[in-house]
């Protein structure tokens, strides 16, 4: 009963994207740190002292800095995403961090929602050439950052977009 087992994993498989091509000159390098996926401030209602943020703040943002970096009309673009992709993976990298997360944005579908922001982000790029990711404190699976030193939400998500950029 193989066929019932693969029709179920089919739902949750890497898919690819192409990589835009297109006519420039140069090699740019778009060095972006502290995205914060999932973490969610609201000077508002007071639970931050800190500008309103959350995921579609974090997707306007990363829309933004596509359309200035395709203007600029590289030939071969690398990308580093440095530390502190995501807010937390457990809620519990800090004291108040479960506090400042998203709803229903923590666990595996932190990495899901990461993932599918960093795809879109990258699809919307020109010549992308090379992808980096350096993970940060938050990136890690534990709340103890002695138990997981390498960032394993971070190493999901990039290895996630290893499999689906299209060469």
């Amino acid at each position: 009963n193989y066929d019932k087992i693969y029709k179920q994993l089919d739902k949750w498989k890497v898919k690819p994207i192409s990589i835009q091509k297109g006519e420039g000159r140069g090699i740019g390098v778009l060095v972006i740190a502290d995205l914060h996926s999932g973490l969610k401030t609201s000077a508002a209602n007071g639970t931050s002292n800190t500008p309103d943020y959350n995921i579609e703040i974090l997707t306007t943002y990363l829309k933004q800095i596509a359309e200035k970096v395709n203007q600029l009309n590289y030939k071969k673009l690398h990308i580093i995403i440095l530390g502190d992709l995501v807010e937390s993976v457990s809620g519990y990298n800090h004291l108040e961090t479960l506090k400042e997360m998203e709803y229903g944005i923590t666990g595996g579908n932190i990495i899901i929602v990461t993932y599918e922001s960093i795809k879109k982000f990258i699809a919307s790029l020109l010549n992308v050439e090379k992808l980096y990711f350096i993970s940060g404190n938050h990136g890690r699976l534990t709340p103890d950052n002695r138990m997981d030193v390498d960032g394993g939400a971070t190493q999901i998500i990039s290895y996630m977009m290893k499999l689906s950029i299209d060469s």
